[in-house]
């Protein structure tokens, strides 16, 4: 009876480690390094290199971008980043979340700020932006640029997107960084008189 208690909790611990591994990748390799020595001297059978080999395959897997398609965090790092909460007396960071889910892409952009023309590459959009859902189009995008522009800037951009060809976007310049500029395009509404989307 002893024995088969602790092949369940040996069973249960190798779960529970590859599900941290997947959903919660840095409590999973501290879990990991926790019970390595617990692993080590109760595993002397098959369920060791059974769970070493899950927990390569998932270092490995997480090293790798997919097909050089990178998620941009969902949230953006603060304009102020140590905020001081005097209720509790204590300094936390405060991460502002995004709108939407970002992409990260590398797309040749044209774009006229003040009734000039300018090139850069969009380096960032939105899922919304980049997979057009009926007439709204939310979100934005991220353009690699070296030229200085102010924020509420409206800009008029126009890129080729895979999924739908040339697109025509106007919105206004949200932030700026020395790698670029950030735009928050407007929103689209269907034109009774055109079969395609207008501003």
């Amino acid at each position: 009876m002893r024995k088969v208690r602790l092949q369940l909790f040996q069973l249960f611990l190798a779960i529970f480690i590859i599900y941290a591994l997947l959903y919660d990748f840095p409590k999973g390799i501290l879990l990991v390094r926790l019970y390595q020595d617990l692993i080590l001297s109760l595993y002397q059978n098959l369920l060791v290199s059974f769970l070493c080999l899950v927990c390569m395959f998932l270092i490995e897997k997480r090293k790798k971008a997919p097909d050089g398609v990178v998620d941009i965090p969902t949230y953006r790092e603060p304009n102020l980043p140590v905020v001081f909460n005097s209720k509790r007396g204590q300094l936390h960071i405060d991460k502002e979340k995004r709108e939407h889910v970002r992409r990260s892409v590398d797309i040749p952009v044209e774009f006229i700020v003040q009734e000039r023309l300018y090139q850069g590459r969009i380096k960032n959009i939105n899922k919304e932006g980049w997979i057009r859902i009926g007439n709204v189009n939310k979100g934005g995008v991220f353009v690699e640029t070296e030229i200085s522009f102010s924020i509420e800037q409206n800009i008029s951009m126009t890129y080729q997107s895979p999924s739908f060809g040339k697109e025509n976007r106007i919105g206004k310049i949200v932030g700026i960084s020395p790698q670029g500029i950030g735009v928050k395009f407007q929103r689209l509404r269907k034109n009774k008189n055109h079969s395609g989307d207008t501003i």
